[in-house]
């Protein structure tokens, strides 16, 4: 077992994205696993990851991440015709196909060049070209995470349906699968061609185990990129379901449709075909990262300002804060006055923050005061990404962010009377007496920001520096 704080993600997904966990933890043993979560005693969330094939990673993980390395592939038993194999959860799925076809089991060979762990197998039930795991499944064994229990779970316990299995409902997140047990054909193999492309390749070659496997692999080769040499997620989708008169409607706009049929009342159709009809097949889209020059604050041109403005530098996560929430969450001062209606769809008490900083106060706010609507005023690009991208991943609705010089917004955008609270909270202190007249609490300021307020509202302010404090109560109190 191998514990490595801040561990570098980047060989442990298809991506190849180079993110951090604050926890990575490499597991061979089974027992080791066991010690390790008792250790640990879920104090962090946790995530078990397989091969990484299907998850991007966009920023750090701040919490454990349990990948298990656990090998080996044992012969439980046999007779004629079948035989029974155990394989660890660590063990590579399509080397362990390759396996099974060298040694002549067959049920898997469809299955062929499928990415990720054994382990993760049972989770979505994986399947390709007309067969799925729980087609060969026996049994899984695994430890329930909150107890430490371990567990060994049948084909009719898992629950296994369409890329679905009990381990992503009621034992979601709650376990780790540490062994699969398969039951593979040792004879009188059942070939499954029906698949169209497959059928076609296989025409004119004899119908063997590793034939089948050798055109799976050439069909998905052809179809996506090695993961080493183009970071990608793998072949990784659902086929949807429609009803009867959803397929009829289908059917009759669009004749030449796949489609596969489940039972009487519902019908799967193909996720390929319909990538095909949008003219995604084979479509990159190259996003270009925004360009550290266009994200500059706006402000007019002003002899003196309250304000040191900190470039810093921004982290790539950031950066697509702006791509990604900037239209959802920026306002800009060519916006002109600030409409509660259309910006928030209601018209709440508005909190107004100036110089919010990176912006953590702001945002437990939001989420602490949610019948109230803020407005953040800062600046300071990395802390303007950093607010943004935590709305957006909480999907926040009450937040607008100006990042604008603050006496511009106010003039040009705040409507007078219409603010319930402004908060001021560490403004830059300038703290040498002969920059005394830059700080941003001045008389003539307050009396400013009085208009913007409703009757029965209040301005709160904070400062770390005495001298600054002595100043702001002399200013309020007068």
């Amino acid at each position: 077992m191998e514990v490595v704080r801040n561990g570098s993600l980047k060989k442990f997904n298809t991506f190849n994205v180079d993110e951090k966990a604050k926890v990575l933890v490499e597991i061979d043993k089974v027992r080791d696993l066991s010690t390790f979560l008792s250790k640990e005693n879920q104090k962090d969330k946790m995530l078990v990851l397989g091969g990484g094939s299907n998850i991007l990673f966009t920023k750090s993980y701040e919490g454990i991440i349990i990948s298990l390395k656990n090998k080996g592939i044992e012969l439980i038993d046999a007779d004629e015709n079948n035989v029974l194999v155990e394989v660890s959860s660590g063990e590579s799925w399509n080397d362990f196909v390759l396996w099974a076809v060298e040694n002549n089991f067959g049920g898997v060979e469809n299955l062929s060049l499928i990415p990720g762990n054994v382990g993760a197998a049972p989770i979505q039930n994986i399947g390709a070209y007309g067969v799925e795991l729980k087609n060969v499944f026996h049994s899984c064994k695994g430890i329930m995470i909150d107890s430490l229990n371990e567990f060994e779970l049948t084909k009719e316990e898992c629950e296994f349906n369409y890329r679905s299995s009990i381990f992503k409902s009621s034992y979601k997140n709650k376990t780790i699968i540490t062994s699969v047990k398969l039951i593979l054909t040792k004879s009188k193999h059942n070939f499954n061609i029906d698949y169209k492309g497959l059928k076609e390749n296989l025409l004119d070659r004899e119908l063997t185990l590793k034939n089948i496997s050798d055109q799976v692999i050439r069909i998905r080769k052809s179809k996506l990129p090695d993961p080493k040499a183009f970071g990608n997620c793998g072949s990784f989708f659902k086929n949807p379901i429609v009803d009867t008169l959803r397929h009829e409607y289908l059917l009759n706009k669009f004749p030449g449709i796949p489609f596969f049929k489940i039972d009487n009342n519902n019908y799967k159709i193909s996720a390929a075909w319909l990538i095909d009809q949008c003219n995604f097949k084979n479509k990159k889209v190259i996003m270009e990262p925004l360009k550290l020059e266009i994200i500059k604050p706006e402000f007019k041109k002003k002899s003196v300002r309250s304000y040191v403005l900190r470039t810093g530098r921004m982290t790539h996560r950031q950066i697509l804060a702006f791509d990604h929430h900037w239209l959802n969450y920026g306002v800009s001062l060519h916006d002109g006055l600030f409409d509660s209606s259309l910006q928030f769809s209601r018209n709440a008490p508005k909190v107004l923050e100036i110089g919010f900083g990176m912006g953590e106060s702001l945002f437990k706010m939001t989420q602490l005061e949610p019948e109230k609507d803020f407005i953040g005023i800062e600046v300071h690009s990395p802390g303007v990404g950093r607010l943004i991208n935590s709305a957006g991943e909480h999907k926040l609705k009450n937040l607008k962010v100006y990042m604008a010089d603050a006496k511009d917004v106010l003039e040009d955008c705040i409507i007078d009377d219409s603010l319930h609270r402004i908060q001021i909270y560490f403004p830059d202190p300038w703290h040498k007496k002969k920059h005394n007249k830059r700080r941003l609490i001045q008389s003539e300021f307050i009396d400013f920001l009085r208009f913007k307020m409703e009757i029965g509202g209040f301005i709160h302010l904070a400062t770390d520096w005495k001298n600054y404090a002595e100043q702001m109560l002399k200013v309020m109190e007068n």
